[in-house]
């Protein structure tokens, strides 16, 4: 309902800034928490920068809509790249003990 509601601009002004926050993946031993601001059109389209450059507004629009898109396939992948590394370490912790009880 949310990424709903982001597509089309139905997000009401007292309703708080939607962040995309997922474990990335940076070694067989780390993860980082990411935290990651997603901005309506309407947030892009006051933006002080953006300013300097002539744009149409449904450009805008279709941006907002696939840096959301893209922001959750990323928490996605990176979250399942982070789930498979926590299960590959299980897994060969397992096998380590299981071959210690063995040889005793």
């Amino acid at each position: 309902q949310l990424i709903s509601s982001h597509n089309n601009n139905n997000l009401s002004s007292d309703e708080p800034e939607i962040k995309v926050v997922y474990n990335a993946f940076r070694s067989v031993i780390a993860y980082e928490t990411i935290n990651v601001p997603v901005y309506t059109d309407k947030q892009l389209q006051f933006s002080p920068k953006l300013a300097t450059y002539e744009y149409e507004y449904y450009v805008l629009e279709a941006y907002s809509q696939f840096q959301f898109t893209s922001q959750v396939f990323k928490a996605l992948v990176e979250g399942h790249a982070a789930e498979m590394s926590a299960k590959r370490m299980a897994m060969e912790n397992a096998s380590k003990n299981s071959d210690a009880i063995v040889l005793n």
